[in-house]
Parts: structure tokens; sequence; C-alpha cells
């Protein structure tokens, strides 16, 4: 009775009372509602702990608030803090920590993901052009294609015809079929008009591939004339093999659809001014023809884009230089087509070894444009897909014709 009634033991009893409900509160509170700081909690030795600054700065007020209450229990003085007040403020102060770090963090992490998402973005972006480039201009060396038996060529009359013809099949396996305009215009070669598309059904059947050369050429070509035998009869080309199950179309293509990047004059389609040259032109920079038999043969890449990516069958587009009936580019010599002829240089060796690559090799994705001309020391368009991804290295170089 008389440790109760004494009011000085009495108040110190209350206190001590009030201090140990603090802390088991403390502890029921650390222990069963752990917090998530920065998204991370720790459970070890059946013990919850927070990895953040202010589980350090909590425990140090704590600290503070018990030596104080102690102080006062010992002086026998009335206790002036209130251990549940100092409690409530602990955890406030411990909550805006907390809310505070875990804000911050998600901030960073929200500012990082942005960052991630635009870098992604861009790199995407990035690749989305490359790869739309890659297709034609592919570092990866193409496969090799030992599948090709049979060879249609079309055109075969023309001056790249009557050079395949002659020299394709030499120390290679292939069977060769011509097909010209006219019936046995060369051997015995299949005669029809590949613009009519009635005339060319049936002639692709049992081919393996087919090497599409039949064009109006550039010198005298009008514009209906192209859109017959250049658009019209490349489509029909092209419908007719996947009629007929061919595994690849060989397009030739011209120099003339980048042309325009370097050609002195619009009138004069085969010139070329050397102050425009800002080094080798890649197949993936961008499409510039000098004339409308450029546009005519970028018609024809653009479809065979589209078919090998509709029917899977490939297409190997070559865009062929300028190519001598005599193989010899000197009588441009003096004339305003001689810087021209000096870049845009194939002799026939080479004319051949390119084809003989394309009918060889598997390209990568099932597209490839690949410039074809030989090693000239004046050149202005690249050989590096020739040389990485089709394995062609032409042997012939113009200025031998011109030391």
């Amino acid at each position: 009775m008389w440790l109760t009634s004494t009011p000085t033991i009495r108040d110190m009893l209350r206190a001590v009372a009030l201090v140990a409900t603090g802390a088991c509160m403390h502890w029921a509170y650390r222990h069963w509602c752990p917090r998530k700081v920065g998204l991370k909690t720790i459970v070890k030795d059946d013990h919850t702990t927070v990895e953040d600054s202010s589980q350090t700065e909590a425990k140090e007020m704590r600290n503070k608030a018990t030596r104080t209450d102690d102080k006062n229990i010992t002086d026998g003085a009335t206790m002036t803090t209130n251990p549940e007040f100092v409690d409530v403020t602990i955890m406030t102060t411990v909550n805006q920590n907390v809310n505070a770090t875990t804000m911050t963090l998600i901030q960073e992490k929200e500012d990082a993901a942005t960052m991630t998402t635009i870098r992604e973005t861009e790199e995407a972006a990035t690749m989305a052009t490359a790869d739309w480039s890659m297709r034609s201009c592919n570092p990866k060396p193409a496969s090799e294609d030992n599948t090709i038996k049979r060879v249609g060529i079309t055109g075969a009359a023309g001056i790249i015809g009557t050079i395949l013809r002659e020299n394709l099949g030499d120390n290679e396996d292939f069977e060769i079929v011509n097909f010209t305009l006219k019936y046995k215009e060369v051997d015995d070669s299949v005669g029809f008009d590949l613009s009519n598309a009635t005339t060319l059904r049936g002639k692709f059947d049992d081919l393996d591939c087919v090497i599409h050369l039949a064009a109006d050429k550039p010198g005298n070509a009008t514009w209906p004339g192209l859109v017959k035998n250049n658009i019209i009869a490349t489509y029909n080309v092209f419908e007719e093999c996947v009629r007929a199950g061919v595994k690849k179309i060989i397009f030739a293509s011209t120099n003339h659809v980048q042309s325009g990047h370097t050609v002195m004059t619009f009138d004069l389609r085969d010139s070329l001014d050397r102050k425009k040259v800002r080094g080798y032109l890649n197949e993936s920079d961008d499409p510039f023809p000098s004339c409308l038999y450029g546009v005519s043969k970028l018609f024809g890449e653009n479809l065979g884009r589209l078919y090998s990516a509709k029917f899977g069958f490939d297409v190997v587009c070559l865009r062929i230089g300028w190519v001598s009936s005599d193989d010899d580019p000197s009588y441009t010599k003096g004339n305003h087509n001689e810087e021209y002829m000096r870049a845009m240089y194939l002799s026939k060796r080479d004319c051949v070894g390119a084809v003989q690559r394309a009918l060889k090799i598997k390209p990568p994705n099932g597209f490839l444009i690949c410039n074809v001309i030989s090693a000239n020391d004046s050149r202005v368009l690249s050989l590096e897909t020739a040389n990485r991804v089709m394995g062609f290295y032409p042997r012939d170089n113009s200025e031998l014709y011109w030391s």
C-alpha cells in the first residue's frame, strides 16, 4: 500500500509502464508490420529489417528519447516526455522518410525506365532502318546454293545475253535454256513476247533459276517502250516464276538507279561529274535514277523485294555497269562519257564471274542488291557487297586502257 500511496514512486511506476508499453508497440510494429523501402525487405533470423537510411535515423531518435526518459525517472522528476507521443513522432518521421525515399526511388526507376524506353525506341528505329538497307548491303557472307541446275535466260540475243550464252556454262554444271523475242533467234532459243502473259505461261516450268535480262536499252528507250518491255514484261516474268515454282531470279538492274547522284547533266545520262563524288555509293544509299530507264529498273528491284518476301524465293538484283561489245572501253576517250565509262566499266570476264556467283549463293534474307562493275580505279560504286556477301572479286580494271 505504501508503495502506491507515495506520489513520487507512483508517478515513477506509471512512467515505467508507459515506457514499457511504448517499447512493446515498437517491437510489434517493427516485427509484425515490416515496411518495404525501395521495394526491398530482408528477413533474417526471424527478424525483419529494412535496408534504408531512415532506419538509422529512427533508431537514433528512439535512443535519444529513452535517454531523456531515464534521466527524468532517475532524478525523480515528473515525467514531461510522453513515450506515446515520442513513439508517434518517431513513426511519423519514419513514415515520412520511408515515403520520401520510396518516391525518390520510384521516380529514379521511372526516369531510368523512360530513358531505357527512349533508347530502345531509337535503337529499334535504327535497326529498322538498318534492316531495310542491310537487305541491300548485308555484311554477312551468303551461303552456298548448289541446287541450281537448269537456268533460263531472257534476252539471250542481247550483248550480255550473248556473253552469258557463250561463257556461263564453262566448267559449270548448268543446263541453259535461251529465251528471245523471236523463235530460234539464237541457237535453239524459245521465242515469245514477255509482255504477253498468255504466251509466257508454261515457259519456265522445270527451271531452277531465271536470269532476266530482256529490256529496252537506255539509249533508244521511250516511255511506252519502257512500260511494255521493262515494267509489264518484268511483272509477267515474276508472276510466271511464282506459278512455275522457280527457286531464284537474277534480275539485271543497272547503275542508272543511282547515277543521278553524280551525273553531270540529266541530258547526258551517261556523264559523270567528279565534283559530285563523295566517296563510294553503296547499294543502301538512296536511289536517284538519272533517266527513265533507271526508273524502270528500280521498279524491277522493288518488285523483286516484294516477291521475295511474299512468295519466299531468292532474288538477286545486279546493278550492272557498262559492258562493251568488243570489251574495249577506250572508244570513249575524249567524249563526254569518258569519265563515266572509266568508273562503270564491266569486262566480259567479270560479267560472267558475277553471274556465276549470283547463281551459286543463297542471299541473306532471300534478297540482295549488288553492284557489278570491274575493279576500276575510277569507280564511284562500292564493291563491298560484291566482295563480302556474294564472294565476287572482279579482276579487270578500266585504267589499263588509259595507261
